[in-house]
């Protein structure tokens, strides 16, 4: 729908660069057209593999990123080129291109990097417009009294680009809700570019990212967090090459 694309498990991977999505996006939300990109890791193709509901939900956004280095090698192996379209770049690099324009901010996260995350785009990013931040629930799944809470204050707000910065499925499933109520919205999904901006958790360095190993750095980091999710990914990627090997999808 917007470029070439892979599939991966199942799920079409864009290849466009870091530049061209930024290009992308700004142009959407400067011509009031509706936008869905989700930054993914091997964990939200995990997750739709075993979740068809939400393999349905996943599919249906416009834009679907390589966040993480495992499916930046996926792709360069299958075509020879690909490159990593990572959330928290992905956000500095838009709001970057957006500053100088008529664009109002909307965030949709946690309660601990509210004011942290707000204060740090102030001090980077001068002059940029934020029109305003939400606390959303801590459960996987919304109720229609949250959504009509979200609703009403991103009606009242003004805001053409929307952040959805909760992790995993979650983020997914609440763009998409509110991608059905907004049209004319952009809505990007980027993880934990949240915390790293707002500087509520360390990022990995540039090294360690460049040769693919930021997942180590996260592991020891926040090991109880997610070493159950690394463990499952790895059973995940060997079941994967199992299939394969056998003549599976």
């Amino acid at each position: 729908m917007t470029g070439k694309e892979v599939a991966l498990f199942g799920i079409k991977i864009s290849q466009l660069g870091l530049a061209e999505t930024a290009n992308l996006v700004t142009e959407s939300v400067l011509s009031r057209k509706g936008l869905k990109v989700y930054c993914c890791t091997l964990n939200e193709l995990m997750a739709a593999d075993e979740d068809e509901d939400f393999k349905k939900i996943l599919i249906k956004g416009d834009l679907r990123t390589a966040d993480g280095m495992p499916l930046v090698w996926m792709l360069r192996r299958k075509t020879g080129e690909g490159g990593r379209v990572y959330g928290p770049d992905l956000m500095k690099l838009v709001l970057e291109k957006t500053l100088r324009k008529d664009i109002k901010h909307y965030f949709l996260g946690d309660k601990k990097n509210r004011h942290r995350l707000i204060y740090q785009l102030k001090k980077m990013y001068s002059g940029i417009n934020i029109a305003g931040y939400e606390v959303l629930p801590i459960r996987n799944i919304f109720l229609e009294k949250d959504y009509g809470k979200i609703n009403q204050k991103l009606e009242d707000s003004g805001a053409s680009l929307v952040w959805v910065g909760l992790g995993g499925k979650k983020q997914i499933m609440v763009a998409d809700e509110l991608s059905r109520r907004f049209s004319d919205k952009v809505f990007i999904t980027v993880g934990a570019a949240f915390d790293f901006l707002a500087k509520t958790k360390k990022q990995a360095p540039i090294w360690t990212q460049k040769i693919g190993l930021e997942w180590f750095f996260r592991l020891v980091t926040e090991p109880k967090r997610l070493g159950t999710r690394y463990l499952k990914i790895l059973i995940f990627l060997g079941k994967k090459l199992f299939e394969n090997r056998n003549g599976g999808n």
